[in-house]
């Protein structure tokens, strides 16, 4: 196998063309240091997000313990009625209540379902992001 001689002028053309990809890596380099620049800020952002999730996850589950509550008194209270312990209500309230708090329901269960989609995208999402910065340069 031939060993390339080096002259002058091939010297000198490579030194053009390394000052080149040079140039154009540190181009490269001032464009990913604004982008990460725009990350970190982006990175504040979605802490914030995060935060405010974590915040309506826990509002969801109040809510949720608030309607518990009021089913488990409105079961107790029909007991009441039927075992003739309490007269406060009639048959046809307790219906009206019921028919109430079905909708309630039903607007909880769709409530509860857009949640889940949403925090197991979100949390897929972070997953890979955090996945793909561990992976390294």
């Amino acid at each position: 196998m031939a060993t390339e001689v080096s002259t002058f002028a091939t010297m000198r053309a490579d030194h053009r063309h390394w000052d080149h990809d040079h140039t154009n890596w540190l181009q490269d380099i001032a464009q990913w240091q604004q982008e990460h620049q725009q990350a970190v800020a982006q990175l504040k952002q979605m802490e914030e997000l995060i935060r405010m999730h974590g915040e309506a996850v826990q509002n969801h589950a109040e809510v949720i313990e608030q309607h518990q509550c009021v089913e488990r008194k409105h079961d107790q209270a029909m007991f009441g009625y039927v075992t003739g312990a309490s007269n406060e209500h009639d048959e046809e309230a307790f219906a009206e209540e019921h028919a109430r708090r079905a909708r309630q329901h039903e607007t909880q269960s769709q409530a509860h379902e857009r949640i889940k989609k949403h925090h197991h995208t979100v949390m897929a999402q972070l997953s890979l992001l955090k996945q793909a910065m561990e992976s390294g340069m």
